[in-house]
C-alpha cells in the first residue's frame, strides 16, 4: 500500500510541475553541436571532409566506442586503413582506389546485399562468407570498406548499419 501511495505522490508532483505556465522563448539545446538555437533558426553548416583529406583511421572516438563497440586505443594501422577491436567485435576501415562497386552483386561469397542512403551517398551492405558484415561506399572515386566481425554474428548487420550512418554523416 505504501508503494502505491509513494508512486501516486510522485505522479502528482510531476504533473503539478507540468501544469504551471512558463514564460519565455523556446530554444533547442543540442549537446552534440554546441549553442542553443531559436526554434526557427537555421542550423549552422558544418564543413564536410573532402576525399583528399579523408583518412579511414580518423573516426570520432565516441562513435567508435558507442556505435561500433570498439576501443579507440586498440587501433592498428594497415597499409590502406586501420583495425580496432572490442570485447566481442573487430572492425576495419580501409579505402582503395578503383574498386568497381557495381560488380558486388556477382562476387562470390556475398549474400544479403542491400543498400542504405547516408546523406547523398548510397552504401552497399552485405554479408561476406557468412561471418562478417561489410559496407562499401564510393568517396569521390575511392571505395571505403567498413567490415565488422562480431562474436554473436547476425546477417541483418544492424550494428554495422547504425555505425555506418554515424561514421559517414560528416564525410
Amino acid at each position: 500500500m505504501r508503494k502505491k501511495l509513494a508512486v501516486a505522490a510522485c505522479c502528482l508532483l510531476v504533473l503539478s510541475g507540468c501544469a504551471r505556465p512558463v514564460e519565455g522563448k523556446a530554444v533547442v539545446e543540442d549537446p552534440w553541436h554546441g549553442q542553443g538555437q531559436a526554434s526557427s533558426a537555421t542550423p549552422p553548416m558544418t564543413e564536410a571532409v573532402t576525399s583528399a583529406e579523408f583518412d579511414p583511421c580518423e573516426f570520432d572516438e565516441i562513435t567508435l566506442t558507442v556505435a561500433v563497440g570498439v576501443d579507440p586505443e586498440t587501433v592498428t594501422p594497415m597499409s590502406d586503413g586501420c583495425v580496432w577491436t572490442g570485447e566481442n567485435v573487430a572492425f576495419t576501415a580501409t579505402i582503395t582506389a578503383g574498386l568497381p562497386l557495381d560488380s558486388i552483386e556477382t562476387t562470390s561469397g556475398i549474400t544479403d546485399l542491400s543498400s542504405i542512403d547516408v546523406g547523398a551517398r548510397t552504401v552497399q551492405i552485405f554479408v561476406f562468407k557468412g561471418d562478417s558484415c561489410v559496407a562499401l561506399v564510393d568517396i569521390d572515386g575511392r571505395a571505403l570498406q567498413l567490415t565488422m566481425m562480431e562474436k554473436d554474428f547476425s546477417s541483418f548487420c544492424i550494428r554495422l548499419r547504425v555505425a555506418t550512418r554515424m561514421l559517414l554523416e560528416d564525410i
